[in-house]
This record gives C-alpha cells, structure tokens and sequence, in this order.
C-alpha cells in the first residue's frame, strides 16, 4: 500500500508539470495564431489552442483531483496520520488550485499569478508527501 501511496504523490507532481506543457502549448498556439492571423477572439481555434487549453482544463477539473481524491482513500488505508495529513494537503492544494482558476477566469486574470504559484506549491507538498508521508520501504509503519 505505501508503494501505491508513493505511486499516487508521484503521479500527481507528473500531472502538474504536465499541466504546465499543456497551458504553454496553448499560449504559444494563441501566439502563433496571431502571427498568422493578425487578431484573435474567444472563437479563434487551431489544434494547439485546442489540446493545451482543453487539456489543462480535463487535467485540472477532472484527472488530477480524482489522483488526489485516490491518495487520500490510499492515506486512510494505510491508517498513518503522516500519511493522512499529507494527502489531505495534497488534496486541499488541489482544490484551491482550482478556486484560483474560477477566480482568475470570473473575477481578474490577477489572479492566474496566483494560480501558478500554487502549482508549484502543490508540486512541493506531492513530492513531500511521496517522500514524509510513508515509512521506508521495509520499515513498519505506526498504526494511530
């Protein structure tokens, strides 16, 4: 069980740096298609506008929360209250990862700085957890 814990932290910091490819493959579309374009509205579209941002959005709305949603279960059956307390950080930075990007899209794009930074917070406290929130391979986990 703690290698499927490590596995799922794991996971999660790959999907974040993976979430950084897919904003920046759409930016530098919408880039492109300025270039050749010379403007650019909310419809304007090509397949790297397209895959980077709609699979920044399926990425963050729906794979890496059900990752971190499968780390916490994983925290819970390991019954360690490391493990629990650093999925559950993983999990809440998720879910404040997405608040920042509702607020950036509704309110300020001042807020996407925001957005960023937290990602970097979340792949941080992943790595942690992979690393703090599980005893060494062969070493006995406490039962709280």
């Amino acid at each position: 069980m703690t290698k499927a814990y490590r596995i799922l932290a794991h996971t999660v910091l790959a999907l974040v740096v993976l979430q950084g490819a897919l904003i920046a493959l759409g930016m530098f579309g919408v880039g492109a298609y300025l270039e050749a374009n010379g403007s650019a509205t909310e419809e304007s579209s090509s397949p790297a506008i397209d895959a980077g941002f709609g699979g920044h959005a399926l990425g963050g709305y729906y794979v890496i929360p059900a990752v971190g949603l499968a780390l916490v279960i994983v925290g819970h059956l390991l019954r360690t209250k490391l493990a629990i307390n650093w999925a559950w950080s993983v999990f809440a930075l998720i879910g404040v990862q997405i608040v920042l990007a509702e607020v950036a899209h509704a309110a300020s794009p001042w807020v996407g700085a925001l957005h960023g930074i937290n990602a970097f917070a979340l792949m941080t406290v992943a790595f942690l957890a992979s690393r703090k929130g599980v005893a060494p391979d062969g070493a006995e986990p406490s039962v709280t």
